[in-house]
């Protein structure tokens, strides 16, 4: 769903899971999405480059609260309504 709604603006999409995103990854890109999926801890590498990242950062999901040099303005409210 969320290649419909990106693919909207731009034709040049990649995904790329946590363990996969390297800083070669970022070369030319203006925007970078986040969508954590699942809770997990992000590797020390996602989390450098992530928060490093000069453009436009969007975070959705899980797992914000790892990033929050870029998410500093969020208040994280703990899930009451687990999803199934």
């Amino acid at each position: 769903m969320l290649d419909m709604l990106i693919g909207r603006f731009t034709d040049e999409i990649e995904f790329r899971s946590t363990l996969q995103f390297t800083k070669d990854n970022l070369n030319d890109v203006s925007h970078l999405f986040y969508y954590g999926y699942e809770k997990e801890i992000l590797p020390k590498n996602t989390l450098h480059y992530a928060s490093n990242f000069s453009g436009v950062m969007v975070g959705i999901g899980y797992n914000l609260d790892q990033l929050e040099n870029r998410f500093s303005f969020l208040e994280i409210i703990p899930n009451e309504f687990p999803m199934k």
